[in-house]
């Protein structure tokens, strides 16, 4: 062999090398592509376009209320954390726990008052679709996380 093949057979395996590392490494795996809750509600509900504009104005009622909830909760654990710095303090942790524990309760009421409020601009048929959505709402708001990269 002389020498002009022996460098394309090297080159040749380098660029199969490197194509095959490319795909270990910065393939996605095959999941499907993550759509919005929103999204997904419009279109398993069938909204009409005067219903897509009420629900977001539901949405954004909705997120003005929580952040205001999580706010008060990101308050009420920075105090709690603070009375690490302190000494018999287990008084005010039961109180700022309990507080806390109020503060989930009440963001619970918000999500579950934003899909009575949801329920109710939907027609009759619908609320079909919607009382089959409502088995899927926990899966659906459910935090995603990206996928693991594999070793």
């Amino acid at each position: 062999m002389s020498r002009s093949t022996v460098y394309i057979v090297i080159i040749s395996l380098l660029l199969i090398c490197n194509g095959i590392f490319a795909y270990l490494f910065f393939a996605r795996p095959d999941h499907p592509p993550h759509h919005p809750p929103k999204d997904i509600i419009i279109e398993k509900l069938g909204f009409s376009k005067d219903q897509v504009a009420a629900y977001e104005g539901l949405i954004k009622d909705h997120r003005a209320k929580i952040v205001e909830k999580e706010q008060a909760l990101k308050i009420a654990k920075n105090n709690l954390y603070a009375l690490l710095l302190e000494d018999d303090v287990e008084t005010e942790v039961d109180k700022l726990a309990n507080q806390i524990g109020q503060i989930h309760v009440e963001i619970e009421h918000v999500n579950f008052n934003h899909f009575c409020d949801l329920r109710d601009i939907c027609t009759p048929e619908q609320e079909i679709a919607f009382n089959k959505l409502v088995k899927e709402l926990s899966k659906l708001f459910a935090p995603h996380h990206p996928p693991k990269k594999k070793k």
